[in-house]
């Protein structure tokens, strides 16, 4: 039984042997048959090339797909379409670069693979494609004009008005043209061309969709803030604050960061010079307004008896609020935060009106869902008097430098009332240092006239 399988092996391997042998002679007298051209057994986009040389094969293929490009290329997406001239993007079909590849056969390939190259040829089975050839940066600037007709960007279900009246718009899902994945898709076309190319459209879904919304039938909890429309630069910051808020949706056990949904406050993404509260001082600043957002929202997340993560005062009074109501944020260091403890969606509404902010929390309220009241018990402080010996002014005469402020403690209580009966729970303690009041007395030497 051994020598039968030796015996066969060795007819195996003179099969092998006399077979890639054959295939060598044949490739020997394929290419010197050739003429220095294309190998036999070649064609390029379907049409016999072999035995032709450069210029034979770049003259036939001129003449057998030279009326491939009609007037215009027609690429279209969305019901809409751009009507490019070939000339105008250096389209063509690289015959250069198919010819190349097919001569590049002519080089003798040794062992399996060249055996396998060699039964390819014989069988006619080497259809090398000619490929649809452009100038990169002229066809992204043709389908920048189709993006321009066909890109939307996507749009929320939107809810608005009041638990009497609801009205709730349906999401617009986005789209745009993908311009890489277009071109990459322009060069895999093939002769004969299509009438129309259809250029590579993705969707983008809507961040906030109808179903999301459709069970938000309360308002949990609301703010309203006066604003100072005297004040242009800070009413347009708190319009930018309150445009990246609008229509926000915080999943159940998420946490809402007001920083992160805002964005940075700088002049790239619109923010202006405003008055802002720094230390003792008020000052101009990039942004200046956008704490009264912060402080609305923060009311309202009060009223709606949601867990606050994060939050801090001033460090002086604000117009708009009491004293221990208010919420100031500043890039990369104070941000206010909440947990969304409910089991449904949270939509945050923000609206400016009638010079008036508004935040509006919608929501499910449960069956035995409290009522939330908020009381803010405010202590003044009075301010120190300061006394500063001023030798430039005359002995016995006194300038007030400063008049001072107030400070303030502030104790916040949340008092829930229901069925139970009611609770009452401090939430915060804030302090607002007193300014001190400053006066100069005079040491001169001469006395104030009487």
């Amino acid at each position: 039984m051994r020598a039968v399988y030796i015996k066969t092996g060795i007819i195996a391997a003179l099969i092998c042997v006399q077979t890639a042998s054959a295939l060598t002679a044949w490739t020997m007298l394929n290419n010197f048959r050739g003429d220095g051209g294309i190998p036999r057994g070649i064609k390029i986009s379907g049409v016999p090339a072999g035995g032709l040389t450069k210029l034979q094969a770049e003259k036939l293929f001129e003449e057998t797909f030279g009326g491939e490009f009609k007037d215009t290329l027609i690429i279209q997406a969305a019901g809409q379409s751009v009507h490019i001239r070939p000339e105008a993007v250096d389209a063509r079909l690289d015959y250069a670069y198919a010819i190349k590849q097919a001569l590049d056969l002519k080089e003798q390939a040794t062992g399996l693979t060249g055996a396998l190259r060699e039964l390819a040829l014989l069988a006619g089975l080497y259809d090398i494609p000619l490929t649809l050839q452009f100038n990169h940066d002229k066809m992204t600037g043709q389908l920048a004009e189709l993006k321009n007709l066909v890109d939307k960007a996507p749009r929320g279900a939107t809810l608005t008005g009041d638990e009497n009246g609801r009205i709730l718009v349906p999401e617009q899902t986005g789209q745009y043209i993908d311009v890489p994945a277009t071109l990459d898709k322009l060069r895999t076309i093939r002769p004969p061309l299509p009438d129309t190319i259809q250029a590579v459209v993705v969707r983008k879904e809507a961040p906030v969709k109808t179903g999301d919304l459709e069970p938000l039938r309360n308002i949990l909890g609301e703010c309203v803030t006066e604003l100072n429309p005297n004040q242009v630069n800070r009413t347009a910051n708190i319009a930018l604050a309150v445009n990246a808020l609008h229509d926000t949706l915080v999943k159940p056990g998420a946490v809402f960061s007001f920083n992160d949904q805002v964005g940075e406050r700088s002049a790239e993404n619109g923010f202006k010079n405003a008055p802002v509260i720094d230390g003792t001082r008020t000052v101009q600043g990039l942004g200046g307004g956008v704490c009264q957002v912060s402080t609305t929202l923060y009311n309202a997340l009060l009223a709606a008896n949601l867990d606050i993560v994060e939050r801090q005062p001033h460090t002086r009074p604000v117009g708009y609020v009491s004293p221990g109501l208010d919420a100031t944020v500043a890039d990369g260091q104070i941000d206010l935060r909440f947990r969304n403890d409910r089991s449904f969606p949270i939509l945050i509404n923000g609206t400016l009106e009638d010079g008036n902010l508004r935040v509006r929390l919608w929501g499910v309220k449960s069956d035995n869902e409290p009522r939330i009241d908020i009381e803010a018990n405010i202590q003044t402080v009075n301010p120190k008097t300061l006394i500063h010996q001023e030798p430039s002014l005359p002995r016995g005469s006194q300038v007030v430098q400063n008049p001072g402020k107030r400070g303030y403690v502030a104790l916040v209580y949340k008092v829930a009332k229901g069925s139970y009966g009611e609770t009452r729970q401090l939430i915060t303690r804030d302090y607002y240092q007193p300014e001190s009041k400053v006066i100069l007395a005079g040491t001169g030497g001469s006395t104030p006239d009487k």
